[in-house]
């Protein structure tokens, strides 16, 4: 008994000094005014956002400016691909973000501290082994999306660059989400802003006096990349974070690894069957493009109407993840209700700015297409044909980032796993092909799959929050004084 005692006694000491070093970095979300905390935590998320998306446009955009061959249509599909790598490591982090929140708002420090060491782990190994599992699939991935013979060069070369990066990659985007589960959303924007510059002026360089094209442009994003981790990594170790980077730190906790997968592989495999559902809209637009004489026209539409659509959500992906964050401390500290008002507090400020996207869309859609410099009239052609369908999508995405964010909080990342897969498998593959080929719509109908699925999702999702299950089965359903 008397050693018991002693362990609660030395835990809660370790607990308290650990909570004095995050104090100094995070920010308690768990007290204050909802409304006013959700916008202070969520203004620098839009704003990292907003240049996250400038960060993936850059290189289309610079090869549009450019002129370089099949440059846009190769950098939309190898794209796609790096996105399924990118997403699948979000998806772990999102885990980190969510139990690191929880812990916070429980006051854990200690097990703040090996989860850190643990998602930094976990990265730094996953990094090295997907770059040798993808250089090495990437060709066979290129054709089997049945790739334009003129961009097959291009795709390949562009994902095997990338994929080189990806230490670069996970590393900044696992700090990234350490700092956001501490309620800490301006460090992050620093990260992503340095990356941002670094990019678009690489990408001048590379491209444009260079002439590297394509691999310019790739080359522009992992340096970029890189310089920004390590610098987030060193400004972090030199401010003596809870996490202190030396070797011995990096190890695998195994209770906090298991409770990682269990909130982060299914974001992560959200992630993958939703990059996996757009790329074959790809393979779709390319037999479409084939079938009618367009060649890469089509995806390269649609590639660019996916630079812009990065932009046209972000309020609502910004929102999400700041609910996510957010609703997770409280949930931590058994907030409920001040859980759910953050909820819906980030759809009623991410449907705003939403709805006039929209509004914007719909009256200038060549003019939006066009700043694009397409390569060719037929691939502006269709862009402004996808565009207007896939527009539908901004009026529900509020709505359904602000519920996933909820459940995503709570650690039901699996709920949200099992809606948008089936959305995906059910809605928007069939319905594209039904809609696009059965019913002779062509890109209109491919695009109009996009709002389908989302819309599926928001209605099942919709159903799950009402029912209050997400208050159930959290991740800390252990005391906190517990040994």
């Amino acid at each position: 008994m008397e050693n018991a005692e002693r362990y609660i006694q030395t835990e809660n000491a370790e607990n308290a000094a650990d909570n004095a070093e995050i104090e100094k970095v995070g920010m308690n979300l768990t007290r204050g005014s909802v409304s006013k905390q959700l916008l202070l935590f969520s203004a620098p998320f839009l704003l990292s956002s907003f240049i996250q998306a400038l960060y993936n446009i850059a290189d289309m955009w610079v090869v549009g400016f450019y002129g370089v061959p099949h440059g846009q249509a190769a950098i939309n599909t190898g794209g796609q691909i790096t996105l399924i790598v990118t997403n699948f490591i979000m998806g772990f982090a999102t885990g980190g973000t969510v139990l690191i929140a929880q812990y916070y708002g429980a006051k854990r420090g200690k097990d703040i501290e090996q989860t850190i060491g643990t998602v930094f782990t976990v990265l730094l190994i996953a990094s090295a082994a997907l770059t040798v599992l993808m250089i090495a699939v990437a060709y066979p991935l290129v054709l089997l999306l049945q790739t334009p013979a003129d961009t097959v060069w291009g795709t390949f070369v562009y994902i095997v660059i990338c994929m080189a990066g990806n230490l670069f990659v996970f590393g900044y985007n696992g700090i990234s989400a350490v700092l956001r589960g501490l309620g800490d959303s301006v460090r992050p924007l620093v990260i992503v802003a340095v990356a941002c510059v670094l990019n678009i002026g690489l990408d001048f360089l590379f491209v444009g006096p260079f002439g590297w094209g394509v691999a310019g442009a790739a080359f522009a994003t992992i340096l970029a990349q890189g310089v920004s981790m390590f610098a987030a990594g060193f400004y972090l170790y030199r401010k003596k974070f809870i996490f202190d980077f030396k070797r011995k730190s990096f190890r695998i906790h195994k209770d906090k690894l298991k409770e990682l997968l269990k909130i982060g592989f299914p974001s992560s495999l959200q992630n993958i069957v939703n990059s996996v559902s757009f790329l074959i809209l790809i393979v779709l637009l390319n037999i479409y493009g084939r079938a009618n004489g367009l060649e890469d026209a089509p995806a390269g539409g649609a590639g660019i109407c996916a630079k812009i659509n990065s932009l046209a959500i972000l309020p609502a992906i910004a929102m999400g993840m700041a609910v996510a964050s957010m609703a997770g401390q409280n949930i931590g500290a058994k907030e409920y209700k001040r859980a759910f008002s953050t909820a819906c507090l980030g759809f009623l400020y991410g449907a705003v700015v939403s709805v006039a996207v929209f509004v914007i869309v719909s009256l200038f859609p060549e003019q939006i297409v066009g700043l694009f410099n397409p390569e060719t009239t037929e691939m502006a052609a269709a862009g402004v044909a996808y565009l207007n369908s896939f527009r539908w999508d901004y009026l529900i995405v509020p709505l359904l980032f602000a519920l996933m964010g909820l459940v995503n909080g709570s650690g039901h990342t699996l709920i949200n796993m099992v809606f948008a897969m089936t959305t995906s498998v059910i809605f928007r593959v069939p319905i594209a092909i039904l809609l696009g080929f059965t019913a002779g719509l062509g890109i209109h109908g491919i695009g109009y799959s996009v709002p389908a699925a989302s819309l599926g999702t928001l209605v099942l999702l919709f159903a799950y929050v009402a029912s209050g299950k997400w208050k159930k089965d959290t991740v800390l359903h252990i005391p906190a004084a517990d040994f």
